[in-house]
C-alpha cells in the first residue's frame, strides 16, 4: 500500500466511524426451493417401497421476510 492511500484511509476513518446513523431499519427477504433425495444399496421390498413414493414427492418452495429496527445501545439521543 503506498503512503497517499493509506493517509486517505486514517484521514477517512473518523468520518467512517462517526458518520453513520443512530438507528437502522433492516430489510431481509428470501426465497428458497428445497427437494431431497434419498439412497440406499438395499433390495428389501419394503424399502424400494418407501424410496419409490419418496421420489414422487416435488419440491417446497418457501419464502420468507423479516423488518427490523435497531438502535445504538450506546446512544445518548433516546
Amino acid at each position: 500500500m503506498n503512503a497517499k492511500t493509506l493517509i486517505l484511509l486514517l484521514l477517512s476513518m473518523p468520518l467512517l466511524a462517526f458518520g453513520q446513523s443512530n438507528s437502522s431499519i433492516d430489510l431481509i427477504t428470501g426465497v428458497e426451493y428445497s427437494y431431497r433425495t434419498l439412497s440406499t444399496s438395499s433390495s428389501d421390498a419394503i424399502i424400494n417401497g418407501i424410496m419409490e413414493r419418496r421420489d414422487e414427492e416435488t419440491g417446497k418452495l418457501s419464502g420468507r421476510m423479516l423488518i427490523s429496527k435497531a438502535t445504538r445501545p450506546w446512544d445518548s439521543t433516546n
